[in-house]
């Protein structure tokens, strides 16, 4: 996880992506993990498996605010790309 931080605050957020992978396989149920791969791969044009991680981040933690954000950002977005 401490890695996947690392890369991400490089910007290199496929890299970050990876690792953030990893952590989730070892930890499941943390939500700052699914929040902060969901927005590398928002900054990696992947809108859709960004809004399914902020999702399954406000499932384990409904507060919080970058998850919040990215799915009022994304909803409309990925409506109107379903139309």
């Amino acid at each position: 996880y401490n890695l996947a931080n690392v890369y991400f605050d490089l910007k290199q957020f496929e890299k970050a992506i990876e690792y953030y992978s990893s952590a989730i396989n070892l930890n499941p149920n943390d939500a700052d993990i699914y929040s902060n791969r969901g927005t590398c791969y928002l900054q990696t044009q992947q809108p859709i498996l960004a809004y399914k991680d902020y999702k399954k981040t406000v499932v384990l933690n409904p507060t919080d605010p970058s998850a919040n954000n990215g799915l009022r950002m994304l909803t409309p977005i990925l409506q109107n790309a379903n139309q």
